[in-house]
């Protein structure tokens, strides 16, 4: 019975790990080979598999055992019959495990990978392909699936970085280089992605990290900073920034950063400029002084304060600033700016309330002249035109005054306060139109004309209840007195002056 079922097991493990050679084409006359495989007796993959171009160059290799991926796999670049390794790794339990090589093969300073992943061909690529020298890109670790570690290569075949990863994200020590072997990062990262311990980090010139943490081509300098356990500056550490050429550049306390390092949507970037405190001192790349003085934290930035002195490359003084006379200047500056900013809301504000004042007073006017205009049209009279500037449509309002001739007085009064024939509101909006942003760029272009305006419209806002009073009485002296002024300004003036009998 023993026997009987280890006879059994043996003809089930010998049909499981039996490799049944097969072949598939790219071509009906099956000349043009496309895979090579083996199976088991049930048809999984079960050995090398190995996959061809319709040209006969080698694309892949796998290696699988009773239909799971484990074992080496390779990728090649082709071109025409040709093969050059491109990829080249393991599997275990259909997951990437072990080591990972990537290559790309380099001439005349460029990547065959990048030319071939950008699709970017050029007339050198031919020759890249056949000459260039190979090169590792990138060198990763992985366990079961998931990169423990990545290192990537410069194209002269130096390191550029090796970054460790926790969960898929950066974790651990990091260090990075530029093609000359020059630490531009080093230390380690900690929960969150936050900066621990003793750092090296990229500057570029205007004190920033790159926004892109491999994007080191602006890189001019880098700087020592300690951080605690929580990616917080250690103010206590006096920090120290190098050239690249390892020479001394500057040194300062720092305070804090503008932005600690972390992750952000998934990514991880460095940490932002110094705000520094206390004293500075900067140098050349000979190691003379450059400028020494002393910092504070102002507002939330650090500024520099009190006397700085600035020197040449051969230690001879250049010049001094006084940075609390330059503070107080640009303080009084602000404050200067800000008034005018207030100033000009104010008069905004002013000029939205003559607005509304003057179409309210406008509109009681046209009620009084609507009493007076006839249903059908005459041979003769006064007319005036009302536009619908929503709609489209023009009106010709044809009305009759117990004084006639004041309407036309009225019109030029209104006419000269407004600066145009429309109806006041229309007129007012084409200058300073209600809409903030245009009422301020016009605001800005004129500024004398618009205080000529505001003070033309408060007049006209003066004058409309003489207007309206004048329609409803018997003003004989008044037409009299307004037809033989000479202009808007003294027509005003005999309004402004008359006055009513009493009812």
């Amino acid at each position: 019975m023993k026997s009987l079922f280890l006879f059994s097991f043996l003809i089930i493990v010998s049909s499981v790990n039996s490799q049944i050679l097969k072949k598939s084409y790219h071509d009906w006359n099956n000349t043009r080979v496309k895979y090579v495989y083996y199976v088991n007796n049930r048809g999984e993959y079960n050995g090398l598999l190995t996959q061809y171009s319709y040209d006969g160059a080698k694309l892949g290799e796998e290696t699988w055992v009773n239909g799971v991926k484990n074992g080496p796999f390779k990728e090649y670049f082709t071109r025409g019959s040709v093969s050059k390794l491109k990829v080249t790794g393991n599997y275990k339990d259909d997951n990437k495990h072990g080591q990972w090589i990537t290559y790309t093969y380099v001439k005349y300073g460029q990547s065959y990978f990048d030319i071939m992943q950008n699709m970017a061909f050029n007339d050198k690529e031919a020759d890249i392909f056949n000459t260039g020298v190979q090169t590792k890109l990138t060198e990763e670790t992985f366990n079961l699936g998931q990169c423990t570690k990545e290192t990537k290569y410069h194209l002269n075949g130096k390191v550029f970085y090796t970054a460790n990863f926790d969960n898929r994200k950066y974790s651990g020590d990091y260090v990075c280089y530029n093609d000359k072997n020059v630490v531009l990062a080093k230390g380690k990262i900690g929960a969150g992605g936050k900066m621990v311990g003793l750092w090296v980090i990229p500057r570029e010139e205007n004190g920033d990290c790159p926004r892109d943490k491999h994007s080191i081509s602006n890189v001019l300098y880098t700087q020592k900073i300690k951080f605690d356990d929580n990616g917080n500056v250690d103010s206590n550490y006096y920090s120290k920034s190098y050239y690249l050429s390892n020479k001394l550049r500057d040194s300062v306390r720092l305070f804090s950063l503008e932005y600690t390092s972390g992750f952000s949507n998934g990514i991880w970037y460095f940490c932002g400029k110094n705000m520094a405190t206390g004293k500075y001192k900067k140098c050349y790349e000979n190691g003379k002084i450059m400028e020494d003085g002393q910092c504070k934290i102002i507002n939330g930035k650090s500024r520099q304060v009190g006397i700085w002195k600035y020197y040449n490359q051969d230690g001879t003084i250049k010049e001094e600033k006084d940075y609390d006379a330059l503070l107080l200047q640009e303080i009084q500056e602000k404050e200067k700016a800000d008034s005018i900013k207030q100033d000009h809301t104010q008069k905004i504000e002013d000029w939205f309330e003559i607005h509304k004042t003057l179409t309210n007073e406008y509109s009681k006017l046209t009620t009084v002249y609507e009493k007076f205009r006839t249903s059908s049209m005459p041979y003769n009279g006064q007319y005036y035109q009302t536009r619908d500037y929503v709609n489209g449509w023009t009106q010709n309002i044809y009305v009759s005054y117990k004084k006639p001739e004041l309407f036309e007085q009225f019109i030029e009064i209104s006419t000269y306060c407004t600066g145009s024939k429309d109806y006041p509101s229309v007129a007012f909006n084409e200058k300073f139109p209600m809409k903030l942003s245009v009422f301020e760029e016009n605001y800005n272009k004129s500024p004398e004309n618009y205080f000529s305006s505001v003070e033309k419209l408060k007049k006209l806002i003066s004058l409309i209840p003489k207007m309206i009073e004048s329609a409803n009485k018997k003003t004989g002296d008044l037409q009299k007195l307004l037809k033989e002024a000479t202009s808007a300004e003294d027509k005003i003036k005999i309004l402004e002056n008359y006055q009513f009998e009493p009812k």
